[in-house]
């Protein structure tokens, strides 16, 4: 094996049982990002220390820092790799709307399509969680990242709606904000919290999808004028 087949080799992090053949450095790099939000959404910042992360992702400290930097930088790179996928996936909804489309149809899409993408990476709510009960400059670097873009879109298509009389004039865009990520999302996020209040544990794509327009739908009979 050549010197950078073996390094790329050794960047895949290591699972239990045969070494999948063909597995590429992208999805190596993914599946640490994914494994390593996992721990500091259940550990916290601080109370994650670089041999768990090491234990966990399978992978050498020295590695590690070759890849990532610190933990630090690791922390900002898991959480930048999963805020993208949650904005790609709203943004995505939104191109394939019709030109000229309302207000309400604009947040309606923008809605169901951020709760299914946030239903698709429960670790990063769960993360949210945590930062979102304390101030930190890490809380700075998601509102940085996230919200200043995601927010910035939701607002002004409420803004839009309330301009041309579709909702009501004191529609709040923070508290719906909060109310559709961290109500809605635990909602679909919380999953064994929700079985014991009578919602399914197991569910399909349909279902999923269907509790999505579920929690949109409730959201929007509140605010149409």
């Amino acid at each position: 094996m050549s010197k950078a087949a073996t390094a790329k080799a050794r960047l895949t992090p290591r699972r239990r049982g045969r070494p999948r053949t063909g597995a590429s450095d992208a999805v190596g790099r993914e599946h640490v990002l994914d494994a390593a939000l996992e721990v500091f959404a259940d550990l916290g910042f601080e109370g994650t220390s670089v041999l768990q992360l090491t234990r966990q992702l399978g992978v050498s400290h020295s590695l590690l820092h070759a890849r990532f930097g610190s933990k630090r930088e690791l922390w900002e790179a898991a959480v930048d790799h999963c805020l993208e996928r949650v904005r790609a996936q709203t943004r995505e909804a939104d191109r394939d709307l019709e030109p000229g489309a309302t207000p309400t149809e604009r947040f309606r899409t923008a809605t169901n399509a951020f709760l299914i993408a946030l239903a698709g990476t429960p670790t990063l709510l769960k993360l949210m969680n945590y930062e979102g009960a304390r101030s930190s400059d890490r809380l700075d670097y998601i509102a940085e990242r996230f919200l200043t873009a995601g927010f910035g879109d939701f607002r002004r298509s409420l803004e839009e709606g309330i301009e041309t009389g579709e909702f009501r004039r004191d529609a709040s865009p923070a508290t719906l904000f909060m109310l559709i990520c961290h109500g809605g999302g635990a909602y679909l996020c919380l999953r064994p919290l929700g079985s014991h209040v009578g919602l399914r544990s197991r569910r399909s794509e349909e279902t999923l999808h269907a509790q999505a327009e579920e929690i949109t739908e409730l959201v929007l009979r509140a605010i149409l004028a």
